[in-house]
């Protein structure tokens, strides 16, 4: 029964590439001409200023946090209404002829794992592409081949926890109502975040259990120091580890999609 309900829409795949594809050439464009990724020299540099770094300093400005915040914003825009939109149009096929909706939810969660997978990995590939095309050198060894790839899977698991959130908000309240309601969490999870490090570092501690700054791959203990090197950011976390991330994602995600399943249990879509 699971593999009935596994139906992948070829367009939608087509258009989380090409919105990615988009967003990655904007985002190269806006971070191949600062300075440090012009000092830098290398392709891991550009991603990893694109994707991993966001300074804590400057998040009260608004462009960093925009910056930051855009990819997330568009996946949010394609995906956000996804599973309203699937049981509006197979509400009464599915739910009034089968009592199988858990195993329905869970393959539709399978679905946006790979909307949001096929998102993240092709602006990775485009990021690199762009980077190599402006004359950036590869330079890849261990330590940055390994920094690109923990700041990939913590992209990969925060879209996908972004995703399932709001999806599972939606089974709720409407979909327009989820996404902007976790938006604005996310943001002032984000600004809280820079707020609490500026005036009160004491409990800067507390940053490590914010669902939103999971996916900051410089906020973490065992990232390189590529970040200071980059731009000049030494906050990082004690004991704030990109398996810990990874985890506390994973967690998250699935007991919110436990959750909707029990929400979906209850509902009346006759």
């Amino acid at each position: 029964m699971m593999k009935t309900f596994l139906v992948v829409r070829p367009r939608l795949c087509v258009n989380m590439a090409l919105s990615g594809a988009i967003v990655a050439v904007l985002l190269s464009l806006y971070h191949a001409h600062s300075f440090a990724v012009k000092e830098c020299g290398y392709l891991y540099c550009l991603l990893l200023s694109g994707y991993g770094i966001l300074q804590v300093e400057k998040i009260k400005f608004i462009t960093p946090l925009l910056v930051w915040l855009t990819p997330q914003l568009v996946l949010v825009f394609m995906l956000g209404n996804f599973l309203s939109e699937s049981m509006q149009q197979n509400a009464v096929y599915i739910f009034t002829r089968t009592n199988k909706r858990k195993k329905w939810l869970y393959a539709q969660l399978l679905i946006l794992f790979l909307y949001s997978t096929i998102y993240t990995a092709v602006q990775f590939i485009v990021v690199l592409l762009s980077g190599y095309a402006s004359g950036l050198q590869p330079g890849m060894d261990s330590h940055s081949i390994e920094a690109i790839l923990m700041a990939l899977l913590l992209l990969v698991m925060q879209n996908v926890f972004f995703v399932v959130a709001i999806n599972m908000f939606s089974l709720v309240v409407s979909a327009v109502q989820s996404t902007a309601m976790f938006m604005l969490a996310h943001v002032g999870g984000v600004v809280l975040a820079w707020f609490i490090h500026e005036f009160t570092p004491d409990y800067s501690g507390a940053i490590v259990y914010f669902p939103f700054t999971q996916g900051i791959y410089s906020w973490h203990s065992d990232a390189p120091v590529i970040a200071s090197a980059l731009l000049g950011d030494r906050f990082r976390l004690a004991d704030y580890s990109v398996v810990f991330s990874i985890g506390y994602m994973f967690v998250m995600t699935v007991a919110l999609a436990l959750l909707g399943a029990y929400r979906l249990e209850k509902m009346d879509l006759r």
